[in-house]
């Protein structure tokens, strides 16, 4: 995130966060979904 924010050139890194980390209920749910395959799935 510190990285994202000094790129941009914001003044902290909770305005980054708070801007760019919000995001729509689904996908959320697709990710959360997506992750939990990966972890429960034998290699």
């Amino acid at each position: 995130m510190k990285i994202v924010q000094e790129s941009l050139g914001h003044v902290s890194s909770t305005f980054t966060r708070d801007t760019y980390t919000s995001v729509y209920p689904e996908v959320a749910a697709t990710a959360a979904e997506q992750t939990a395959a990966l972890i429960t799935t034998p290699a």
